[in-house]
């Protein structure tokens, strides 16, 4: 809340009536949706309501929370809920360093919740993630200092592209590979075609006969 803060340290009562936890009118705290993924939000992915529904107070805050004035809302000055798989490495890589110390620890990169149940199913998946994450994670710290630079975690994004254009193709391919089944499928119309018009014939010369 440091925005609100009229001596840059502290907030006063004042000061806190002015933030988003004093005006209830709306939900403040949900992360925005960076809706063209270029990692900031402007005033029109911040205020999208039709009506003019509290206008000046959500200018107020937008221009508050953007404290370097540029007119957008970056990743450490709002949270926001970017797709990290649409966005550019450098980006994704900014926005995952939580401590900004340029490097990207284990915990910054896996970020799955342990699960609180007990459901042994559901704690073996987690596991497993867990398990994959760290092997790829020791994988792709060449310099193994337990920590991934940006160029190391570029590589990385890389390399998991072109491992899903590869598993892509193949997969392609194999479908191509497979025989149709409309043959087949014809040639079981047509029987059951067939065995209904000769029982029905039947049918129709038993109700003659009798």
């Amino acid at each position: 809340m440091a925005a609100f803060s009229t001596n840059g340290e502290v907030l006063t009562y004042r000061d806190f009536q002015a933030t988003p936890f004093g005006n209830h009118i709306t939900d403040w705290y949900a992360p925005l949706v960076d809706k063209n993924q270029d990692a900031k939000i402007s005033w029109e992915e911040f205020y999208d309501n039709t009506a003019p529904h509290a206008i000046l107070l959500y200018r107020e805050y937008f221009n508050r929370f953007d404290r370097d004035h540029d007119g957008f809302l970056s990743f450490d000055e709002y949270e926001l809920s970017v797709d990290l798989d649409k966005i550019t490495p450098e980006i994704a890589f900014r926005v995952q360093d939580k401590d900004y110390d340029n490097s990207l620890a284990f915990g910054e990169v896996f970020t799955d919740q342990k699960p609180t149940t007990k459901d042994p199913a559901e704690i073996e998946r987690y596991e497993m993630r867990l398990a994959a994450a760290e092997t790829r994670f020791l994988a792709d710290d060449l310099d193994h200092s337990r920590s991934l630079n940006l160029d190391e975690f570029r590589r990385s994004k890389e390399a998991a592209l072109k491992a899903v254009e590869r598993k892509t193709k193949a997969l392609t391919r194999h479908r191509r590979s497979q025989p149709s089944n409309l043959p087949f499928i014809a040639f079981v119309i047509a029987d059951v075609l067939v065995l209904s018009g000769a029982a029905w014939y039947a049918f129709k010369r038993f109700a003659k006969n009798t």
